[in-house]
């Protein structure tokens, strides 16, 4: 783990020194996204029990996109459909850094983690039926604990994790893209406690697909569908698939602002174990010239089990973009 947090220090470094090199590269830089928050707080509640489970997630993020070519500002399109429209190649390289917690009466859980992403889309250059595909590779390092309040009793734990993706793009008359995701991704932990004299150490595996459309209504309106559905393993010899459907909305006011309407329903299987989670969001997008943006999302979560625990709360993000 250390060897990856000195890579990841490394990276953050030349991500710097690449921001300082901007004016230099105006002519292919696209966008960086600086202050990209996330956060969902969750209160689960188990049947019978007056004390709920309290879970917080946030990272914080950033991004930088190169597009080959750039995107063209003269244009009468929506300043959210730009790259849906113009489909330029790019490369990706994404920095997060992540917290997250549960918390109850007693007891309390800790994870920070770090993640490296890197990827990039190639388009054949057919105009309105122009092909895409791609390649979205991450890894993540962190370390957790967890405890009752008050007691030296820990588990404590490091962990890695990577993913691959390929990703697959058509675009039919300009105004169609369907797309094709395939996925794979390992974890793996490890962990001791130094009170009880134990250790353990546990993997998993992903093996999924996604698929999703989006269709471009004349500029002033888009709707998008993605399905997917994951197959995991772990080395519990346990099993357990995750679907998941997203329906979005989008309305294109004027050339500056946007406005996102969207459902997000979760499933998860196991041989004994049902859940099933739903995301409402509402995600406005209001740009600045040709060079800011800001980025916004709000919604709001709820779901239960086959044992009758519940959950609900809220989600957030918000991000700030600057194009050359």
């Amino acid at each position: 783990m250390k060897t990856n947090k000195r890579l990841f220090k490394a990276v953050l470094a030349a991500l710097l020194v690449l921001c300082l090199s901007i004016p230099a590269m105006a002519d292919t830089l696209s966008e960086i996204r600086l202050l990209n928050l996330e956060s969902y707080s969750l209160e689960y509640r188990q049947p019978g029990s007056t004390t709920p489970m309290d879970y917080e997630d946030s990272s914080l993020s950033f991004n930088l996109k190169f597009n080959f070519p750039r995107l063209q500002t003269d244009t009468d399109t929506p300043k959210a459909l730009r790259e849906f429209v113009q489909h330029p190649s790019n490369i990706l390289l994404d920095l997060s850094i992540g917290d997250e917690g549960y918390s109850t009466t007693g007891w309390e859980q800790d994870t920070d983690s770090q993640t490296l992403g890197i990827g990039g889309m190639y388009y054949t250059p057919m105009g309105d039926w122009a092909t895409g595909i791609g390649l979205y590779i991450t890894d993540t390092d962190g370390e957790g604990d967890s405890h009752p309040l008050g007691s030296l009793d820990n588990d404590l734990w490091s962990f890695t994790s990577s993913s691959k993706e390929l990703r697959l793009q058509q675009y039919i008359k300009g105004f169609v893209r369907l797309g094709l995701n395939v996925s794979q991704a390992e974890y793996e932990e490890d962990g001791h406690n130094y009170l009880a004299a134990t250790a353990w150490r546990y993997t998993t595996d992903m093996d999924g697909t996604a698929f999703n459309a989006e269709v471009n209504i004349r500029d002033k309106a888009s709707i998008y569908l993605g399905v997917s559905d994951e197959d995991w393993t772990d080395s519990d010899l346990d099993s357990w698939t995750v679907s998941e459907t997203e329906f979005r909305v989008g309305f294109y006011l004027g050339k500056s602002v946007a406005i996102f309407l969207g459902m997000i329903s979760e499933d998860e299987e196991s041989l004994l174990y049902k859940a099933s989670t739903d995301l409402v969001y509402l995600a406005p997008e209001f740009y600045i010239g040709d060079h800011v943006d800001i980025k916004l999302g709000f919604a709001s979560i709820d779901g239960s089990d086959n044992s009758n625990v519940t959950w609900e709360g809220d989600a957030f993000n918000a991000s700030l973009g600057l194009k050359f």
